[in-house]
């Protein structure tokens, strides 16, 4: 409880990055956040995105209530 949560050491340089982060997204400047390595690929390498797609594709899904509970 010391490191994580409110009050915790870890938290405010977490919600740092998120705030700056978003701030990125809302000005539309998004370049830097292609994950698009390999995409072209027919096999993925050891340092293609294909991980982060897939992350992506199964929170989308998640969110939009795709998936059974």
């Amino acid at each position: 409880m010391t490191f994580l949560g409110p009050g915790g050491f870890a938290t405010p340089d977490d919600v740092e990055a998120l705030e700056s982060c978003q701030m990125g997204f809302a000005a539309r400047e998004v370049e830097w956040s292609d994950i698009s390595r390999g995409m072209l690929k027919p096999e993925p390498g050891t340092s293609d995105e294909l991980q982060m797609r897939w992350f992506w594709r199964r929170w989308r899904a998640d969110m939009q209530g795709a998936l059974a509970p």
